[in-house]
């Protein structure tokens, strides 16, 4: 294991650029289902999750770090949301030209009356 940790040339191969292309996909899996875990958290199990045996809390750690996960899957999504695909289709400005469904526009626009 030093490898993984002292910079070795197996360690910048495996780690160097590899995904980058799919964290933006993993940040939106990650928020799916993240939400599903805080929506449990506030509907079910309450923040303070007790162990039935013991009676003990966790003192909300297992919803802060529900929360931790959340803010940087948003954080990954904000930097990388163009890398998502197919959104690419619905956020490029429109063009008439090379678009068959929309019909091109040609001559003034017309002016409204009051």
């Amino acid at each position: 294991m030093l490898f993984k940790f002292a910079y070795a040339p197996e360690t910048a191969y495996i780690f160097a650029d590899r995904g980058g292309r799919w964290a933006a996909c993993g940040a939106v899996l990650a928020l799916g289902l993240i939400a599903g875990a805080i929506f449990t958290h506030l509907t079910a199990l309450g923040i303070e999750v007790k162990d039935p045996a013991t009676g003990e809390g966790d003192g909300g750690l297992l919803f802060g770090l529900a929360l931790a996960v959340a803010a940087g899957s948003l954080v990954v999504l904000g930097y990388r949301w163009r890398q998502l695909p197919y959104l690419d289709r619905w956020f490029r400005p429109a063009d008439p030209a090379s678009s068959p469904d929309r019909p091109a526009v040609t001559g003034p626009a017309p002016q409204l009356s009051n």
